[in-house]
């Protein structure tokens, strides 16, 4: 947790340039060690780059939570990732 404070302090700072979504990950990863979860809850999934690496970690079930006018646009994701992208 310090070092997500920390990272939070450094973001404001960097700039646009800073893909702060691949650094949560990666400290998601690190948190897991050599472990992956069995349930993943995604709320608002947004462009499916957080899908796809939250996918890298093989979890037994991923659950999506969005708007309801996000439904089609979600389900196309899920069904054909490629349409994601």
């Amino acid at each position: 947790m310090r070092r997500l404070k920390a990272l939070a302090r450094w973001l404001p700072r960097r700039g646009s340039r800073v893909d702060y979504r691949a650094a949560l990950f990666q400290e998601l990863r690190e948190y897991l060690g050599a472990g992956h979860p069995r349930r993943i809850l995604e709320i608002g999934p947004k462009d499916g780059e957080d899908t796809r690496r939250l996918l890298q970690l093989a979890p037994d079930a991923v659950t999506f939570v969005d708007l309801p006018q996000m439904k089609p646009v979600n389900e196309a994701c899920t069904t054909t990732p490629s349409s994601c992208a």
